[in-house]
């Protein structure tokens, strides 16, 4: 891998066809090689997380440029260069298969194959794993006690790794934006607020991840260690979001729904969440608890790709099931969790939080 590498890359991935999802993570740079193993990178405005953007969560690969310029596009689909402890065999819709580079400069793998399959349902990823054909697979916990009854033993991490939540998106709503979604029912804070009181987290902890998981509270900027951490956050949980059957009823009341509404249908998208094999069984949690305080809730299938395409189409007027790896950086959080800087799963943003954004992201000072 040389600077010319990084450079190619940096350019392949950021120009104005490039369809990689965190795209927007790395925006409006000028990137020099200097020498063979130096690059530099130019920015219009600070950028105080750049070594996390390239490294912590890899959002920009690096591509060879020798086998871009011999092949172009094309070669990379057939058989991309690299440097990883395997090689790339065959591609066929939903698996791929790889086999073991022998001449890897660093330690070997220990298999001979990975053969990667790409299954939704819970049930065939099951059935795939207790035939023999798979060796390890991630299962939802409801299916976990017949697998390891069945033999299979189970490895969990020993911290909090994947958040589950749910997006509530299409609020698109800086002054003048024609795609803001102040139809939807969750435009009205007390239906945001209904909808927060209506979940009973701890039951749904319980039946999703049986006697594991953690409290980690809303999204990135709860997770202590972060520097936006408030621990007051954590006293207030419970009065602001916890369930609360009876005020959910109380501020639908007030909110005057459903009759306040040219449209009060809740839709909620159900889509697969790779790493996240609860995702599916939470929405339809989500879908009974709505329509118990008195919702009209719709629960839908969709592939995560339409959701994507949908989003970044402006149009993605609907509730989804995400996933968070906290904590992140704040200028990193703020560009997955708000749309103006770049998220197009997460269909939030205004006025307010553009101006906030937009002063943090011009300061030098990280600690701001």
């Amino acid at each position: 891998m040389t600077a010319d590498d990084i450079v190619h890359s940096y350019m392949l991935s950021t120009g104005d066809d490039a369809i990689i999802p965190t795209v927007d993570q790395l925006p409006g740079a000028t990137a020099e090689a200097m020498d063979r193993s130096t690059v530099r990178f130019t920015y219009p405005e600070p950028i105080k997380d750049l070594l996390f953007q390239h490294g912590g969560r890899a959002v920009m690969k690096v591509y060879s440029k020798a086998q871009y310029d011999a092949e172009v596009l094309e070669g990379y689909d057939r058989q991309f260069a690299g440097t990883g402890p395997f090689e790339f065999v065959s591609r066929e819709p939903g698996e791929i298969l790889y086999r073991r580079f022998d001449d890897y400069y660093g330690q070997q793998a220990e298999f001979e194959e990975l053969h990667l399959r790409f299954v939704d349902e819970a049930a065939t990823k099951l059935a795939v794993l207790l035939s023999g054909e798979a060796a390890i697979a991630d299962l939802p916990r409801e299916l976990m006690a017949e697998a390891i009854e069945n033999g299979v033993s189970t490895v969990q991490s020993a911290l909090a790794t994947i958040q589950n939540d749910a997006v509530l998106n299409g609020l698109y709503c800086e002054s003048g934006d024609e795609a803001c979604g102040d139809h939807l029912p969750w435009y009205d804070q007390r239906i945001r607020k209904t909808m927060y009181h209506a979940i009973n987290r701890e039951e749904l902890r319980d039946v999703l991840i049986r006697g594991g998981g953690a409290d980690i509270l809303v999204r990135y900027a709860m997770a202590k260690g972060h520097e936006g951490y408030d621990p007051s956050l954590a006293d207030r949980f419970d009065e602001e979001y916890g369930y609360n059957k009876e005020l959910a009823m109380q501020l639908m009341e007030e909110a005057g729904y459903p009759d306040a509404f040219e449209d009060p249908t809740i839709l909620l998208i159900n889509k697969p969440e790779s790493g996240l094999p609860e995702a599916l069984l939470m929405m339809e949690f989500l879908h009974a608890y709505l329509i118990e305080v008195g919702f009209q809730a719709e629960l839908r299938e969709k592939d995560h790709a339409a959701v994507g395409a949908m989003g970044r189409g402006r149009e993605a007027d609907q509730i989804h099931p995400s996933k968070n790896a906290p904590p992140r950086p704040a200028q990193v959080a703020f560009r997955a969790f708000y749309f103006n800087p770049g998220a197009p799963y997460q269909g939030w943003e205004g006025d307010w939080t553009k101006v906030k954004i937009t002063e943090f992201n011009s300061e030098a000072d990280t600690t701001i």
